[in-house]
């Protein structure tokens, strides 16, 4: 297998120094790596930069799984102690991920805090990357995006009414998406036309694309050729668009 290594960057902080263990978890193959570091002051940032080797023996799953849990560890039984910490892959065992650990949970003034966790694959940790709102928001979009809930009577796409049995609505995703979307709502919605609020029965038939929202709900009753609103009446009413891996 063509494994490659990962760094792991992070800033950690607590009243409690000591030993401190991290594992790095493959759920589908129930395989694991673990390493140590230590919080040597009290109250005080501490940057902290940990290298794992790939995995030469399973391949990660290149699927929305489980494969990378990344578990910090801040507090420990002897059922996650009592082994040799894992620090080349092996077949998971809990007694072999927390070894040395130190007990933050110990007392209720203790505590424990964490920022500024980077995954790279290399072998030398980089900078921070610090990325503005706007650009972290339209990078999740890719993959996810739902229109806003929670506005009482909020229009949310316009369409028409082709036959009394169907309302198309169309428009278009705040960015391009990775793939061709998933389309499902939750809560109230209502289609309006011709100065009659039509209810809704179920999402008939997504015609959306990467760049384009498009979907058919059931109704009865429509008039042929009529334009429509879709609102949300109570404001309960949201519409999900989802292009996961």
């Amino acid at each position: 297998l063509n494994a490659e290594s990962v760094t792991l960057s992070f800033w950690v902080k607590s009243n409690v120094t000591g030993t401190y263990t991290i594992e790095w978890r493959d759920s589908d193959n129930n395989r694991h790596i673990c390493a140590a570091y230590t919080i040597t002051s009290s109250d005080t940032w501490e940057k902290k930069t940990i290298t794992f080797a790939g995995d030469t023996v399973s391949a990660f799953v290149y699927n929305n799984s489980t494969c990378g849990n990344i578990a910090f560890c801040y507090g420990a039984g002897s059922n996650f102690t009592s082994g040799t910490l894992a620090t080349s892959w092996a077949s998971r065992n809990t007694a072999n991920l927390g070894v040395g650990q130190v007990n933050v949970g110990a007392a209720t003034s203790n505590y424990f805090q964490l920022t500024g966790v980077q995954l790279e694959a290399n072998t030398t940790a980089t900078p921070f990357e610090h990325r503005p709102y706007d650009m972290e928001l339209a990078r999740c979009q890719r993959y996810y995006w739902r229109t806003q809930a929670g506005l009482t009577n909020a229009t949310l796409f316009v369409g028409t009414c082709p036959n009394p049995t169907q309302m198309w609505f169309s428009g278009t995703h705040p960015v391009t998406m990775r793939a061709s979307p998933a389309v499902n709502y939750t809560g109230t919605l209502r289609g309006y036309h011709s100065s009659a609020y039509i209810a809704l029965t179920s999402i008939v038939d997504n015609r959306c694309c990467p760049t384009s929202a498009g979907f058919v709900f059931g109704v009865t009753g429509a008039i042929s050729g009529a334009g429509a609103v879709l609102y949300a009446p109570d404001g309960t009413g949201t519409l999900t668009f989802s292009a996961e891996l």
